[in-house]
């Protein structure tokens, strides 16, 4: 889950946050390594989950008000998950100037990690309409090649070794929670932007949820997890942009944290209705 930093007006990113990210990475040593089967793929609880958006007031803030909503939904294929989103999200400036985005995204990502599809349609937003559809490959080795089918002028993107796709990504990083890692490292691709980031997540003890939480998964474990993404080969200490979920061992989130430098966008679970998971043979 993200809001691609690119259907935003530009700003002057901050450090707020990064500290936390470099400190854990700092104080736990080498990240956790990948593994090409992590146990928790096969525990991610299909669904379909509404996010109420808004602006969290920071003082240096350019914008007045943020509002909007995203709308997830998992499901599970046998060979692989499909995730379509559905983000909508308006910031409106101290003078009344309105800056929307409406992106829709829907991806296919095989279990095992090593093929991804995606198509992503920007509805609105400040690089205007537009449609990227493309396929991403990883080799045994580890690194591979995302292509553009749309639009066609569109140049390949290599992906390092070491590099994941959201669902795996997800995957992973519960592991290492579980585990009881404070951090966890790779690079990732997904189609929304022709790049690759490096993304460090800072993963708190896990905690438990009280007696009366309003979720039918409450009483599994959760963690807050930091996400901190960096352009990938970048020297930058400072991320592009930072994600916090309050993240349940199933995979779910019930609270997000956008943190763009000079204004967050949060949201809280709204709706969530657990889906059927696939009868394979």
């Amino acid at each position: 889950m993200r809001v691609p930093v690119s259907v935003f007006p530009p700003r002057a990113p901050t450090a707020a946050g990064a500290a936390l990210v470099l400190g854990l990475a700092v104080a736990a040593g080498p990240a956790v390594a990948a593994s090409p089967g992590m146990a928790s793929i096969g525990e991610l609880q299909p669904h379909r989950a509404v996010y109420d958006m808004e602006l969290a007031q920071t003082a240096d803030s350019s914008f007045s008000q943020g509002f909007g909503r995203i709308v997830i939904e998992m499901s599970d294929a046998c060979d692989g998950f499909i995730v379509s989103q559905r983000q909508r999200i308006e910031l409106i400036t101290r003078d009344g100037t309105s800056f929307p985005s409406d992106v829709n995204g829907s991806t296919w990502e095989a279990k095992d990690g090593g093929l991804y599809r995606f198509s992503v349609e920007r509805l609105e937003g400040m690089n205007g309409p537009g449609r990227q559809v493309g396929r991403a490959t990883l080799e045994d080795g580890g690194t591979g090649i995302a292509s553009y089918r749309m639009p066609e002028d569109m140049e390949e993107v290599e992906l390092p070794r070491g590099t994941m796709f959201p669902t795996t990504h997800l995957a992973a990083t519960l592991d290492a929670a579980k585990a009881g890692k404070p951090v966890f490292s790779a690079p990732l691709f997904d189609g929304y932007e022709p790049k690759v980031y490096e993304v460090s997540a800072a993963i708190s003890p896990a905690r438990a949820e009280p007696a009366d939480a309003d979720y039918p998964f409450a009483d599994q474990k959760a963690w807050t997890v930091r996400f901190a993404f960096y352009d990938h080969g970048s020297t930058e200490s400072v991320p592009s942009y930072e994600i916090d979920l309050h993240l349940y061992a199933n995979g779910v989130a019930s609270e997000v944290r956008f943190d763009y430098g000079d204004f967050r966008l949060e949201g809280r679970l709204s709706n969530y209705e657990p889906l059927p998971r696939a009868q394979c043979d």
